[in-house]
C-alpha cells in the first residue's frame, strides 16, 4: 500500500526495553530522563493504531499484513500497563487502550493454553503471515514470553488500582490437587520445573498459589 513498514513485535521489543530499562535507573539520572522522553512519544504513537480487536497489525502503519497478532500485542500491553502503574501515563487516555489489548491478549488461549495468533521467528512483519488461532508457530515461546510480560503487568496495573485482578481472568487461585503440572511459569515468563509451596505461578493463562 505504499506505507513504511514499522514491525510491531520489533517495536515491542524497544518499548519494553524502555520499560525495564527505566526501572533500573533514578528518575533524576540524565539516561532515564531521555528514555522517558522516548517512552511518553511511543506511547503516543502506538494507541492511535490500535486495532478496534484490541491486537496491533504485525505491520503497524500499513494495511498490508491485517490481523491478529499476539507478540506485538502483549509488549505494548506490558510498556501501556506499566507506564500507567507507575503515573507516566494517564489513566484515562492509556488504561482503556490497555484494557483492550488484555482482551485481545485474552482471546489468543486455547482451553489446554495453546496460545493463537503467534509470529514465530522472524524479523519483519510478512514472515509467517497470515497467522491464525490454530497455527503452531516455528517458535512459540516468543508469544509466551510477551503474553507473560504484559498480562501480569496488567494485573499489577489493576491491582495497584483497587480492583484485585477480578477483571483478567488471572487473579490467583489455589492449584487443585490434580492440577497439570506442565508448562507452569514464575511471574518473570520463566518454565519452571519445580514449584515452592506457597509460590505463586501461571498456567494456561491463571494464575495459582501452590
Amino acid at each position: 500500500d505504499g506505507k513504511n513498514s514499522y514491525w510491531s513485535r520489533g517495536n515491542g521489543w524497544v518499548y519494553a526495553a524502555l520499560v525495564r530499562v527505566m526501572e533500573q535507573l533514578s528518575p533524576e539520572d540524565e539516561y532515564y530522563i531521555q528514555l522517558k522522553k522516548d517512552f511518553l512519544l511511543m506511547s503516543q504513537a502506538i494507541v492511535p493504531i490500535q486495532r478496534t480487536d484490541g491486537f496491533w497489525n504485525a505491520s503497524l502503519v500499513s494495511t498490508q499484513y491485517n490481523g491478529p497478532e499476539l507478540s506485538g500485542t502483549g509488549l505494548f500491553l506490558y510498556g501501556l500497563a506499566w507506564g500507567v502503574r507507575n503515573g507516566l501515563l494517564t489513566e484515562e487516555e492509556y488504561k482503556i487502550a490497555a484494557d483492550k489489548a488484555w482482551q485481545a491478549c485474552k482471546s489468543c488461549v486455547h482451553e489446554n493454553g495453546f496460545l493463537g495468533y503467534v509470529q514465530g521467528t522472524s524479523d519483519r512483519p510478512s514472515k509467517g503471515w497470515p497467522f491464525t488461532y490454530d497455527a503452531e508457530p516455528n517458535f512459540e515461546d516468543y508469544g509466551l514470553g510477551c503474553f507473560l510480560l504484559g498480562v501480569t503487568e496488567y494485573y499489577k496495573m489493576l491491582k495497584s488500582q483497587g480492583t484485585g485482578g477480578e477483571e483478567t481472568g488471572i487473579g490467583r487461585t489455589v492449584a487443585p490437587m490434580n492440577h497439570n503440572k506442565d508448562n507452569i511459569y514464575d511471574l518473570q515468563g520463566r518454565r519452571v520445573s519445580k514449584v515452592n509451596k506457597g509460590g505463586i505461578y501461571i498456567n494456561n493463562g491463571k494464575k495459582y498459589v501452590y
